[in-house]
């Protein structure tokens, strides 16, 4: 049950992560005053969170199975996020958004693929 709320809330970090780099850039135009929003410490704990969650959510499983195939696509998407934060962090360009989007995404499709594989041995259990 604790694997599950992993992915569940790995989904949601990174979606979280989707929207705060397509939506904000446009509510700071509405709202300067939330601009406290694209301070870099945000960057960084969101960062933080989805690689921490990433970690306890995919490591134990492939480890249990021995399966280092199953940890492909979130390390990929970790790298770009990686990336992201590391050469592009105090820059705000599309090149920036893309890779941050593409890291998102990619560990979006792994949790939801790990949380689908986990409900599926279970039921055939």
């Amino acid at each position: 049950m604790k694997n599950k709320i992993f992915d569940i809330f790995g989904m949601g970090l990174s979606g979280l992560c989707i929207i705060h780099c397509i939506v904000l850039p446009f509510i700071v135009l509405i709202f300067p005053a939330a601009n406290f929003v694209e301070d870099h410490l945000v960057h960084d704990l969101i960062f933080v969170f989805i690689i921490l969650t990433a970690l306890l959510s995919f490591l134990p499983h492939a480890i249990k199975n021995k399966s280092l195939t199953s940890l492909f696509l979130p390390f990929l998407g970790v790298i770009f996020l990686v990336i992201s934060n590391s050469f592009f962090h105090h820059e705000k360009s599309a090149i920036s958004l893309g890779i941050s989007f593409l890291g998102s995404f990619c560990l979006i499709l792994a949790h939801y693929k790990h949380y689908q594989a986990r409900n599926c041995c279970k039921e055939t259990a």
